[in-house]
């Protein structure tokens, strides 16, 4: 009988991460969250003819929360929807999600010009309650399509959504449940 090691080493406990994401949960009143993915170019779009996620984040096909690169000077509409998040934090009830706020280390699933497959990516996701959601400071790149999902969508396999979405939103609801809540 082999003995097993007193100490395993499960991983590096270092990581390189090639840059910093920031991830929105949007949702809006009736707790249906906005996701987004490039425009098909028809019902049939094979997936090598999806607009690849920018990021690397998600497959060109996959629906996938909204985010930007932190390693870049922001827009105007993410400057705005950041300030937003911002605002509601600082106020002091509007619902336990708006006090979410959490770092995510992840991999690419895709290569980009900036970095290749399987890069570590810090993943910095935040919740923001959208209550008119056709307000919302931060607008769709073009070429892009948005879409609200409900909680049971999201988690179902009739929607090509995201892992990297799905483990955020696995996330969001282990931080509501500790504050007595479940979304899921």
């Amino acid at each position: 009988m082999a003995k097993l090691p007193l100490k395993q080493d499960y991983g590096p406990r270092d990581f390189k991460t090639a840059f910093a994401a920031r991830v929105y949960l949007i949702s809006d009143e009736d707790i249906r969250f906005l996701f987004e993915r490039a425009i098909p170019g028809g019902d049939c779009t094979p997936p090598r003819d999806f607009a690849p996620d920018p990021l690397g984040l998600a497959h060109a096909d996959q629906w996938r929360l909204p985010a930007f690169s932190l390693n870049r000077p922001l827009s105007e509409d993410e400057e705005a929807m950041d300030a937003a998040w911002d605002a509601d934090f600082k106020k002091t009830c509007i619902t336990e999600a708006s006090y979410y706020y959490e770092s995510l280390l992840v991999q690419t699933v895709t290569s980009t010009a900036e970095h290749p497959i399987l890069s570590w990516v810090e993943l910095r996701a935040r919740c923001y309650v959208a209550w008119r959601p056709d307000e919302l400071p931060l607008n769709p790149a073009p070429g892009i399509e948005r879409r609200f999902f409900t909680m049971d969508e999201l988690m179902s396999d009739a929607h090509n959504i995201s892992s990297h979405s799905r483990y955020v939103f696995l996330r969001l609801n282990d931080f509501m449940s500790q504050h007595g809540s479940y979304i899921y």
